[in-house]
Formats: C-alpha cells, sequence, structure tokens
C-alpha cells in the first residue's frame, strides 16, 4: 500500500556516470499529472455570493465557485479522479472568530461538491450545478454576512479522505484574502492562483 496514490511530486531519475539527479514537478505523470499543470494555468478562479436554497434570500449567506451565470471558470482538465489520492475542499473563514467552515469537498468543479448545498441550506430552491454551500437555515451555523467585512474563501487540495473534523489542509491552491463589502450579491469576484504554493524539488545524488 506504499507509497499510495496520494503522490504530490514526481520526476524520472537521469544516470550519469556518478551521480544521479530528478527534478521533481507536481504536474509529473507520477503525480498529478495533467490536473496539476491545469490548476497552475489560470491566474484566478471566479465566486460569487447568492443564496440558490432560499431563493436569494439573504443572499450573502451562500458562496458558489462560478460567474454569476453558473459556469465554472476553472481550467478544462482540473476534474480529479476519485480513488487517486486527492480531493478539492473549499473553505469560509471568518477573520474575527478565528472560524472556518467547509463549502463541501469535490472532485469535479463544474459540477456539485459532494454535499450539494451543505447541511444549512433552504427548501426553497435548488443549488447551483457548481461547487458551494448555503447557510440559511436559522441556528444551523454561525456564518453571517459573507458581505461584512471579516471573510475569506479559498480552496485546498487535500488527501482523499481526510477526516472531517480537522483544520484545513495547508495545500490552498486559489485565495481571496478579503471578500469586500462592496461586491454585493450576485456579482463575480476572483480567487487568486497560489502559485507560490505548488510544490517543486531537484534531487542530485553523487558517490
Amino acid at each position: 500500500t506504499e507509497p499510495g496514490l496520494t503522490r504530490i511530486l514526481g520526476g524520472a531519475f537521469r544516470i550519469y556516470n556518478d551521480s544521479i539527479s530528478a527534478d521533481l514537478t507536481f504536474s509529473d505523470t507520477l503525480a498529478l499529472g495533467s490536473v496539476g499543470a491545469a490548476v497552475q494555468s489560470v491566474l484566478s478562479v471566479f465566486y460569487h455570493l447568492n443564496t440558490p436554497t432560499n431563493n436569494g434570500n439573504e443572499c450573502a449567506k451562500g458562496i458558489w465557485f462560478g460567474d454569476t451565470n453558473l459556469v465554472s471558470s476553472w481550467a478544462p482538465g482540473s476534474e480529479l479522479t476519485p480513488g487517486q489520492g486527492w480531493q478539492y475542499r473549499g473553505w469560509l473563514y471568518n477573520r474575527q472568530t478565528n472560524e472556518y467552515f467547509s463549502t463541501g469537498k469535490f472532485y469535479n468543479p463544474f459540477a456539485t461538491d459532494l454535499d450539494g448545498a451543505g447541511p444549512c441550506a433552504g427548501s426553497f430552491g435548488s443549488p447551483y450545478n457548481i461547487p458551494g454551500q448555503d447557510w440559511v437555515t436559522v441556528g444551523c451555523s454561525n456564518v453571517g454576512d459573507i458581505n461584512s467585512g471579516p471573510y475569506e474563501v479559498f480552496v485546498v487540495m487535500e488527501p482523499e479522505n481526510r477526516p472531517e473534523n480537522l483544520s484545513p489542509f495547508v495545500f490552498r491552491i486559489y485565495w481571496q484574502n478579503l471578500i469586500v463589502t462592496s461586491l454585493t450579491c450576485r456579482r463575480r469576484d476572483n480567487m487568486f492562483t497560489q502559485r507560490q504554493n505548488f510544490p517543486r524539488a531537484r534531487i542530485h545524488i553523487t558517490r
């Protein structure tokens, strides 16, 4: 079962008379392959605020990873394959209260995530066919007005089947550090690609 399928870097060794070396990359076929290349290929991806499961009422209590036409802006080829070691997960963070709220896990950024609109969704409308979450059921969560100033949103890539009760995985790939109060509902904004977080390594062994 080792090393398993959750591989973050890969690369082929080059063999010389007195040494071997390798450049290890996130997009190598032994790691994330073409998906690794795809998620790094865009400058940003869109999100917007709305609450489809409450007919758009209390619209600043929902966040969805797509534009206002409900189209994902992720690069083609970003879909992960279930059972191959990795999954995406979205997070909302309140800096004032230091609380993290999961928006759901997903493999395909062009379809609904694994928990739909989430456990705090309403019953007056259907979730969008993109990853996201509504928090409109009274008393269900501590999420307030996402547009009030202290919130940020990001997406991580995490090992598959990681326990639910852990803090967000460190591999943050898209991030908006401030959901500005001027955004208002049903307007798109950017989560920016965190290229500095994508790993790379070089190995050189001599005798």
